[in-house]
């Protein structure tokens, strides 16, 4: 309400304001900026320079001392450190001196030796513990320095007392200077100025008021012209014969007139501009909604496919629900009336039915997981023939059979071992090979073929495009090939595009609808990416199909280093682990991770010496948390840990974007070097065998 009343007096004020007020007043106030820029820079370098000296004396009052009680605190002779800080406060007029021994306990106070063996909690204090350099604070007082005048600010400087040849710290030295006499030299010399400043501003107001008077008669002739062409007289003009530049302002003033007229003709063409832009703009508008209209259809094929995928999923559980509950009611009912053989048939069908309804229930649980970010492999060296595609084959080979299906293998007895998890990659061969016998007629034949290949993706198995799905990462190294090829019908180019998109399917021609959920070669799709590798498919009508999926080779010796892919570090003992920190970790927090305290603590204390401050943590469901709240720089890891939690561990904490940048320092045997590399170990410490191993090394850690 203040403001609504006075800013319109305020307006009506400047504008009745003649050119000789202003000229004073604007003058009067480039004036006062100045002098008060000038006070504020000369009281800044002042500051400055005082706050240079201070902090001079200080360090040199602090490294003085640091020396001098170096002994004393080597020895624990606390009386001589608290007579030092005596003396040095006595000589000095330091606001206080402070000596604090290895366990940041306070071993001399000036003025205060009933504080020794105390620890100082207050926030000054903290800041000065553990530091390894020396620090320069500054703070209103201490808590325990009650003498000290409320706001009387302190400058701190806080040294660590080292050992000679040493980079050990065996106490800290901090020295308080007092800034209240420094503060009175600024605000004297802040004084002087302004009583300067406010001479400058008399002496210009009466200068300004002298020269605007000689101005101010000119203006105002142009100023009553300015008013009749405002009313609308635009051949109205002034004389020409003023002084100085009021000259040249009247040969402006009579142009403009001119320009007036001439612009109202430029205003009628800026108008029809105006509407032509309008005009286009409304076109543009047109066509981003076309593209709204584009993009609405697309989210309803997408919509429209969400639906079928749900329809057909219903349809696939109720099938195999309906065919057990049939079966068993059968069975509950008539008992006593049915023949073993048929008995048996009834229950096979139950057992078939119940396998069929596990799959699609696992595959839905798969995708559940890949949408939340949760499917992951347990990356391993596999033997790709004994491990993957023998089980994978044998385990759909009478299906193949009950289909009419031959069932074909052309898989090298030695197949290079690949990297990756067992388990899941099965599953990827079992369902290419499930597809195929699908879609493949009666007495057509499916193939499975292996080989190795020094790209992710050859060339020949790849026709004019390519429709799959390729891992990010960089592709280094060998990878095997394996090949699952049909003489089924084929696949048209359009539905290559979308067999590994989730809601993607493709119908089967021999039925004329599509069969199963349509997920396993979207989940097939993820696993094969999250190995590194590549999935894909290369077939047209009436010529099969061909799916192929590609697995990095498993190192022989991952620890050699190679140029495409380089492998971890690999030291052995305390003194390799402790440079690998070193190498990785910006500071000196560390977390040891292993389930066993004993072995916690071996690490722990061998890392002590070295400057490192190292907490151990045997709860593993608390890794992520603690490395959060620590603040830590590193984290050292055992692989080879009892609870066998150690890979899941490292993918905790390279799965939380809070501590993925962390470097993790992992310990364990030389062949799990590839494996912890790819799940994101930033370097690894080699276990040596417990023959070559020393009490001072790694051995409490296995």
């Amino acid at each position: 309400m203040i403001g609504s009343i006075r800013l319109p007096h305020l307006g009506r004020w400047r504008a009745r304001m003649t050119i000789q007020t202003r000229f004073m007043f604007y003058f009067g106030s480039v004036v006062v900026l100045l002098m008060a820029g000038v006070i504020l820079l000369a009281g800044h370098r002042q500051f400055r320079t005082a706050m240079q000296q201070t902090e001079l004396r200080g360090f040199v009052m602090a490294h003085s001392l640091a020396g001098l009680v170096s002994n004393a605190l080597l020895n624990y002779d606390y009386r001589s450190l608290q007579e030092a800080a005596d003396e040095i406060q006595e000589e000095t007029g330091a606001a206080y001196v402070i000596i604090l021994d290895k366990e940041n306990t306070v071993a001399g106070y000036s003025g205060r030796p009933d504080l020794q063996g105390r620890w100082l909690t207050d926030p000054t204090s903290l800041e000065a513990t553990d530091i390894t350099a020396p620090m320069v604070q500054m703070h209103s007082g201490l808590s325990q320095d009650s003498h000290l005048e409320n706001g009387n600010n302190i400058l701190e400087v806080a040294v660590p007392v080292m050992v000679t040849g040493s980079d050990v710290s065996w106490g800290t030295v901090r020295v308080g200077l007092s800034l209240a006499t420094m503060y009175a030299d600024l605000n004297q010399t802040q004084r002087d100025l302004a009583l300067i400043g406010f001479l400058a501003v008399v002496v210009v107001l009466i200068s300004a008021r002298f020269f605007s008077s000689r101005i101010t008669v000119p203006l105002r002739e142009l100023a009553e012209a300015a008013q009749l062409v405002a009313s609308g007289k635009l051949d109205h003009t002034v004389s020409e014969d003023m002084v100085g530049e009021l000259g040249a302002v009247a040969q402006s003033f009579n142009k403009m007139t001119g320009d007036l007229r001439r612009g109202r003709d430029a205003i009628r063409y800026q108008n029809q501009h105006l509407e032509n832009m309008v005009q286009e703009r409304t076109a543009a508008l047109r066509d981003k909604a076309r593209e709204l209209e584009r993009a609405n259809e697309e989210l309803k094929v997408v919509d429209r496919l969400k639906s079928d995928f749900l329809s057909n999923v219903s349809h696939e559980l109720r099938t195999p629900l309906t065919s057990i509950r049939s079966f068993t009611e059968i069975l509950l009912d008539s008992d006593s009336q049915i023949e073993p053989d048929e008995r048996r048939e009834f229950l096979e069908i139950v057992a078939s039915q119940t396998d069929r309804l596990t799959r699609l229930i696992s595959d839905l649980l798969d995708l559940s997981k890949i949408e939340a970010g949760e499917l992951r492999c347990s990356m391993d060296r596999v033997l790709m023939g004994e491990m993957v595609l023998q089980p994978a084959i044998e385990s759909i080979r009478a299906i193949a059979a009950e289909s009419d299906v031959l069932l074909e293998t052309n898989i090298p007895r030695d197949l290079d071992a690949g990297l990756g998890d067992p388990d899941r990659l099965e599953q990827v061969v079992i369902n290419l090979l499930s597809n195929a016998i699908k879609f493949t007629p009666a007495g057509g034949k499916v193939s499975v073929h292996a080989w190795k290949s020094s790209s992710r993706v050859p060339t020949e198995t790849v026709s004019d495009a390519f429709y799959g799905m390729i891992s990010d990462t960089p592709e280094s190294g060998e990878y095997v090939i394996v090949e699952v090829h049909d003489t089924g019908v084929g696949i048209a180019a359009s539905d290559q595009e979308l067999i590994f998109e989730k809601f993607g399917q493709v119908g089967n021609v021999l039925t004329n609808k599509p069969q199963g959920t349509g997920l396993g070669l979207t989940i097939s799709a993820s696993i094969m990416v999250q190995h590194g590798g590549a999935i894909w498919v290369r077939s047209a009508p009436g010529e099969g199909s061909s799916f192929y999926l590609s697995v990095p080779v498993a190192m022989e010796n991952p620890g050699q280093e190679t140029d495409q892919s380089p492998t971890l570090a690999q030291p052995t003992g305390i003194d390799e682990l402790v440079s690998a920190v070193l190498e990785v970790a910006e500071g000196r927090r560390v977390l040891v991770v292993h389930d066993e305290e004993a072995a916690v603590q071996a690490v722990t204390r061998a890392l002590e010496p070295h400057g490192f401050r190292a907490v151990g943590c045997t709860q593993i469901d608390r890794v992520v948390e603690q490395v959060r709240n620590l603040g830590t720089h590193a984290v050292i890891l055992d692989l080879t840990m009892r609870n066998g939690r150690g890979y899941d561990t490292l993918r905790m904490l390279k799965a939380d974007i809070s501590t993925a940048d962390i470097p993790v320092v992992v310990i364990g045997p030389d062949s799990e070097a590839q494996s912890a590399r790819n799940l994101g170990a930033t370097t690894l410490v080699a276990k040596r065998p417990p023959e070559e191993s020393d009490a001072s090394q790694l051995e409490p850690v296995a």
